[in-house]
């Protein structure tokens, strides 16, 4: 009978590593994808920031040549 238990107990100890080695595989393979989530953000902020910047721009462009218009055309 003790070693009934003795067994019993060695395999719910197993079980039990074997539950928080998946937990910690699971929580490495959560903070590696929020890590590429992270970066993919930031580049996404990156390009979103390029764009705005270009918008302006090309916005102070168009209206420099509107008004130069403006002025040729009075």
């Amino acid at each position: 009978m003790a070693e009934r238990e003795g067994a019993e107990g060695e395999r719910l100890e197993e079980s039990r590593s074997e539950e928080e080695e998946e937990e910690e595989e699971d929580e490495l393979k959560e903070t590696k994808e929020e890590g590429g989530a992270r970066g993919r953000k930031r580049q996404d902020d990156k390009k979103r920031e390029e764009e705005r910047e270009g918008k302006e721009e090309g916005e102070r462009v168009s209206e420099g040549r509107y008004r130069r218009r403006l002025r040729e055309w009075i």
